[in-house]
């Protein structure tokens, strides 16, 4: 292992501290017993640090491992091993972005053993090694250019229009698949200026901007494109799925990949296909949430939310003013801002006076689709009806 020693300050070898000189006795005083010894008190128990653990390095505890030291206060550094010495607890580590080289070969790179307390645990650790997960026809494509992924990237790029969910697939391997090194694929390739592209994102936006041009649209909508790859690719059908991606284009695609699941990939897709990307962007808000955590691949999981309908009434003018006088009254008595709600309630009373038995039917039938979306998964908001009787139901 390729690692250099802890370092830190000799301890004096069993000094004994001078005893104190003997005070006189105080002329009639009572000797008092002597106190018992007070039991040592036990180390606290350190948590181990797990392999790959990220650390903050807070800085070495003496001054020749400064000076000798690899390592900078407020660094991140990957935790490759633990062991004890001397009664202290030490720590394996290397940089962050040299971990999978390190686990790789231990004799590839440098790290060092240093007190555990001069680290600080954080809830992250190393990213596992990116693997590309090949659906469709990205194999075809993965086969063309001698295998270079820079080449079929540009390839792709020529007609994004069509081929956007595989270019987002190879970016995706030259952004997040480790090469020998351990570093992404796309620091392999080196600048204009013959040096290699760093690990970082500037790193990978200056060899965007150097390959792809500023049509590309820079790192963000790379991100997209590899947002889209791993989102459909997650999917149990996602060769079917992806198929049906022909007619939506790329930039609908990136709003969809937040919400896809294999449940509801199907109408997803065929409402990007029929709404423009406004309307699109607002159904995926009203209708969709991605609350509940993510998939086992890291992809944001999403369930559905109730839809709120628009209904298509339209008034002359002069009927408008008058209905909206009406509405703004009844708000105030119902102390409620909401119209919507104030709209409900007229319709409704004015059901239970004119129309009662269509009223009941009505109220049965609203009950039903309540507990059948309820049941279903579907997230009620907090304003909704369901979610103020709840409470009550659960004190009475």
């Amino acid at each position: 292992m390729a690692l250099k020693a802890i370092t830190k300050p000799a301890k004096a070898a069993g000094l004994a501290k001078p005893a104190a000189a003997a005070k006189a006795p105080k002329a009639a005083a009572v000797a008092k017993p002597p106190k018992a010894a007070a039991a040592p008190k036990a180390k606290p128990e350190v948590k181990p640090f797990e392999d790959g653990t990220i650390v903050i390095f807070k800085g070495y505890g003496d001054e020749a491992a400064k000076a000798s030291g690899s390592f900078t206060p407020g660094e991140e550094l990957a935790v490759v091993g633990q062991s004890e010495k001397e009664g202290e607890i030490v720590v394996a580590v290397v940089k962050k972005a040299d971990y999978h080289a390190f686990k790789a070969d231990e004799n590839s790179v440098n790290g060092e053993e240093i007190l555990a307390a001069e680290v600080k645990r954080t809830a992250k650790t190393v990213e596992p090694v990116y693997h590309l997960p090949v659906v469709g026809e990205m194999q075809n494509y993965l086969k063309q250019e001698d295998g270079d992924p820079l080449k079929i990237a540009q390839k792709l790029f020529g007609d994004i229009g069509k081929a956007f969910f595989y270019l987002g697939g190879v970016l995706a391997k030259l952004y997040n698949e480790a090469g020998a090194d351990g570093k992404p694929l796309f620091t392999e390739y080196q600048s204009p200026a013959k040096k290699h592209y760093e690990d970082s994102k500037e790193g990978f936006e200056a060899f965007l901007k150097d390959n792809f041009g500023e049509d590309m649209g820079g790192y963000r909508k790379a991100m997209n494109l590899i947002d889209i790859y791993k989102s459909f690719s997650a999917l149990p059908n996602a060769t079917e799925v992806v198929k049906s991606l022909g007619g939506v284009g790329w930039w609908k695609a990136s709003l969809l990949a937040r919400y896809v699941t294999d449940d509801n990939a199907k109408e997803l897709v065929e409402a990007a296909k029929t709404q423009s990307y406004e309307k699109l962007n607002e159904t995926l808000k009203t209708s969709y949430t991605t609350e509940g955590g993510s998939t086992p691949r890291g992809v944001a999981a999403s369930r559905a939310t109730i839809k709120k309908l628009t209904l298509g009434f339209k008034l002359y003018e002069d009927q408008g003013e008058a209905v909206e006088m009406i509405l703004k009254a009844a708000s105030k008595q119902l102390g409620t801002q909401d119209l919507n709600q104030v709209f409900e309630h007229i319709v409704t009373e004015w059901a239970t006076d004119h129309l009662a038995e269509v009223k009941a039917k009505a109220d049965a039938a609203r009950e039903r689709k309540t507990k059948a979306l309820i049941k279903s998964g579907v997230k009620m908001p907090a304003d909704h009806p369901s979610q103020a009787q709840a409470p009550a139901q659960a004190a009475a």
